[in-house]
């Protein structure tokens, strides 16, 4: 099940940069005026960088002498600051605890005209690159590698801009995330604007008790994320009472936001436990446009329980969405809570799927495909058992698309006045379903899959929900 997870997440964000904003050594101020200023050393309290040009001579270690410290932080307008394809590497008893570069001048201040470039960030826990209020950033080819942070308290990052305008991220990695958080994010940009993320990739992300994401936007608008991949993410559930938010692992995932391109990005194998899996989930949004995306090896209910909420490669909630020349393959759940696997899936108005493909598109486990209606369906509604989330999907259009080897081809289930043009279905077992008005179908949730005011061990719940399917078109 899909809630707003980082929204419930980012009331520790002021925590956050709470402790961004604390020094607890004294640091020290580099000045590079009108030369380059190589840097050669970081000191225990780390390095504040103004206004200039800075190039790092040979790889650099940073071990601070408590935790919550920063490496390095920029603090001017007009910082250039180029790694020079070396590394910074935390070293230390506190480095999981601690921050790589950090973009940020003060509570109300705006930075601009900051680029960080060519390097590699190394064993840091909290965040690898950081930026707070600025304007013309621009991050390009660095990489953050084996980010580790095992407390609850925070949303650990690799990459977090919060309030940037007129960005550009691109040609960056993030390699080997393992946290244990109750969500957590490869890449996390919020409440910014006229942004791009191109060719930035994650390989190898995983939650061992909470929410993965790799590519997040909250409360963002006009922002690209072009040629990206998230590949390797897994989620785990301790059953610690703590992961309040659920469990979800999710490639791609923008929330709360508007008028955003996605485009040929790939998510590739993601491995989901007891909550929903998604290569992308398209959660509260308006006015997004994907062509070309690709899912593959989405799988969920891997954990012990053997039941997961449910498995997509496209989810969408919202409206005015339009998903084309699209592809989902290789999708399963184990016992799925959601009573489905999807290729794509939609919940909200005005949704557009065109030229877009769903291949072997499965459920399994001792119930499935027995249990009724638990299949693994081409294009279908999103569910979500909750009651502010059990909506119509009204006025959705799937046109010129393809279920091959899928138990269910087309589900018209909770669809309003919608169509199916010109599709088209191969070894699927029902190519098209097409059920009653007010037929039931019974969902559950319990803990680990986000049922609301429950605790570790408490039994499942029954959600019976209503067909409301009606003034539909399917030629």
């Amino acid at each position: 099940m899909f809630t707003s997870h980082f929204k419930s997440a980012s009331e520790s964000i002021p925590n956050q940069y709470a402790r961004l904003l604390q020094d607890k050594e004294e640091r020290t101020l580099l000045k590079a005026g009108d030369d380059i200023y190589p840097i050669d050393h970081i000191p225990p309290g780390g390095l504040s960088l103004s206004t200039g040009q800075y190039v790092f001579t040979k790889d650099l270690e940073f071990t601070p002498p408590f935790g919550d410290m920063t490496a390095i932080k920029i603090v001017g307008n007009g910082v250039s600051l180029d790694m020079g394809g070396f590394k910074l590497t935390a070293t230390g008893s506190n480095k999981t605890t601690t921050f790589g570069i950090q973009v940020m001048a003060g509570e109300h201040t705006v930075i601009e005209n900051v680029t960080v470039k060519n390097g590699h960030i190394h064993n840091f826990g909290v965040n690898g690159l950081s930026a707070i209020r600025t304007n013309q950033l621009v991050v390009d080819n660095v990489q953050v590698h084996e980010l580790t942070y095992p407390i609850f308290d925070i949303v650990p990052t690799a990459f977090f801009l919060d309030q940037a305008n007129s960005f550009e991220v691109y040609n960056c990695k993030v390699i080997k995330m393992d946290v244990i958080a109750m969500t957590a994010s490869a890449f996390l940009v919020a409440n910014s604007a006229m942004g791009i993320l191109y060719n930035n990739h994650v390989d190898g992300f995983k939650n061992s008790d909470g929410v993965a994401g790799a590519f997040v936007l909250d409360s963002c608008s006009f922002i690209r994320t072009l040629e990206c991949t998230a590949k390797n993410l897994q989620t785990v559930s301790q059953g610690s009472p703590l992961s309040t938010i659920g469990h979800t692992c999710i490639g791609f995932m923008p929330t709360s936001s508007n008028n955003l391109v996605y485009s040929n990005c790939v998510a590739d194998t993601l491995l989901g436990c007891c909550d929903d899996c998604h290569g992308m989930s398209l959660f509260s949004v308006n006015n997004v446009s994907v062509d070309n995306f690709r899912a593959y090896r989405v799988y969920d209910g891997l954990g012990s329980q053997k039941t997961g909420a449910k498995a997509t490669g496209v989810e969408v909630y919202g409206s005015n969405i339009t998903v084309t020349n699209s592809h989902a393959e290789d999708i399963s759940s184990i016992d799925p809570q959601d009573l489905q696997a999807t290729g794509f899936s939609a919940c909200g108005a005005n949704i557009t799927f065109s030229n877009c493909s769903a291949h072997k598109v499965l459920t399994s486990g001792p119930d499935a495909p027995g249990k009724d209606y638990e299949f693994g369906t081409g294009f279908g509604w999103a569910p979500d058992p909750r009651p502010q989330f059990v909506k119509p999907a009204v006025d959705i259009t799937y046109e010129n698309c393809t279920a091959t080897q899928c138990q269910i081809g087309f589900d018209t289930w909770n669809h309003q006045n919608s169509n199916w043009k010109e599709n088209s279905f191969e070894s699927c077992e029902t190519p098209i379903k097409i059920q009653p008005y007010g037929t039931v179908r019974v969902y559950r949730m319990n803990f680990c899959s986000e049922l609301p005011k429950s605790k570790p061990g408490d039994p499942f719940k029954n959600f019976p929900i209503y067909n409301c399917a009606m003034d539909n078109t399917v030629d």
